[in-house]
């Protein structure tokens, strides 16, 4: 019996939260025997990075439709690709161009099953296109209970069609036990005895870095506190700029860090930071907590469903720079305790991505379902 073949669909091979999960739910199908294919179609410049290396280390099926083929030749080779390579399974994840393909694709290939992910419930987000074309799919992905029950409340559309997937870390990468400070230390140029106060992330509105550099700004007189940016992003020259004009000697740009990096930049912290004002529940939350920093963080998207106050972090209204800066001084003077002991088990990526194969696998198709219907 040949292997289901699994069609990911992005809007671009960043680097980032998204794109890591992405890339480690690919790892977990390709593990388990999935012929893997990746498929991006976006025409935004405004990301950081390039993971397609990443993928093409595990599938040689990795296409970045921009870079050789005209826009309008893009929906015609998706369709002749889902054909041609026997496509039982479409993943969507945060790609715009797809959505108004689904009628065709359905129509086409009625035996292959349609996922899509949305990491939150936001407006500038993918929510409104998901219900728009909700007839088509047939289970989407939400990272909360509260996001999946406020998309339910606002939209409606049936219940058993939309799961919330709790995401998490890899708790063997992400463990403080495996990485010494002297390892971190070596690997950043970060000045010893400083209260690293950590933001990292995409450098974007959404994210709202700003407020970030207001918090410095409150605390430029303490001179055991260093505020790190950790990221890249469309606004990053902006956020620079800004901090240099406002004289913040006390705001450190690290840039973009690899992944593979972030245990080492974690042991450095003394807390991470989270302004958004747009988020369903970072991967940046989990990967803290699982390396006992504790989270300070707007109360958006589904973020108090893992931040609890002061067991693991604090919950600030959103915008409001006096309640970051309380939290940062309850974090300082008391740290919580509870932090990767918060984490249950079932946010370690294995059991993330069993929670999804309980999903995928009473779909799984038989070989030459996806041939199209006429």
């Amino acid at each position: 019996m040949e292997k289901n073949a699994f069609l990911i669909l992005v809007p671009w091979l960043a680097i980032g939260g998204a794109e890591n999960f992405i890339l480690e739910l690919a790892k977990f199908l390709e593990s388990k025997r999935f012929s893997l294919h990746i498929i991006a179609a976006n025409r935004s410049k405004d990301v950081a990075g390039d993971s397609a290396a990443d993928f093409e280390a595990f599938t040689p099926f990795v296409f970045q439709l921009p870079h050789f083929l005209r826009e309008e030749m893009w929906a015609p080779f998706i369709v002749n690709y889902i054909g041609r390579r026997n496509i039982t399974n479409l993943f969507l994840c945060g790609c715009p161009y797809i959505y108004p393909m689904l009628p065709d694709i359905r129509r086409l290939f009625p035996n292959v099953k349609i996922y899509d992910q949305l990491f939150n419930n936001s407006a500038i987000g993918h929510v409104e296109s998901n219900r728009q074309y909700a007839e088509y799919i047939d289970i989407t992905f939400v990272v909360a209970e509260k996001i999946r029950s406020s998309i339910l409340k606002q939209y409606g559309g049936n219940p058993q069609k939309v799961r919330a997937i709790y995401h998490g870390a890899d708790l063997r990468v992400f463990d403080p036990d495996a990485v010494s400070e002297k390892q971190a230390r070596e690997k950043f140029d970060l000045p010893s005895g400083k209260k690293i106060i950590l933001y990292a992330g995409r450098i974007s509105v959404e994210k709202n870095p700003n407020l970030f550099l207001d918090l410095s700004a409150e605390f430029k007189d303490n001179m055991d506190c260093l505020f790190v940016m950790a990221g890249d992003g469309p606004i990053v020259g902006e956020i620079t700029a800004n901090a240099e004009q406002r004289g913040l000697r006390n705001v450190f740009f690290l840039g973009f860090v690899e992944p593979c990096d972030m245990p080492l930049l974690y042991k450095l912290a003394t807390a991470l930071v989270i302004t958004s004002n747009v988020e369903g529940i970072p991967l940046a939350i989990y990967e803290a907590l699982a390396m006992n920093v504790p989270i300070i963080t707007s109360d958006v998207g589904g973020i108090s469903d893992i931040v609890k106050n002061r067991k693991n972090g604090y919950l600030c209204k959103k915008e409001d720079k006096y309640d970051f800066a309380d939290s940062i001084y309850k974090v300082l003077r008391e740290p919580p305790t509870e932090l990767r002991t918060s984490l249950g088990m079932q946010h370690d990526w294995k059991n993330v991505f069993q929670a999804y194969m309980r999903v995928f696998e009473p779909s799984i198709a038989v070989p030459g379902s996806s041939c199209p219907s006429g």
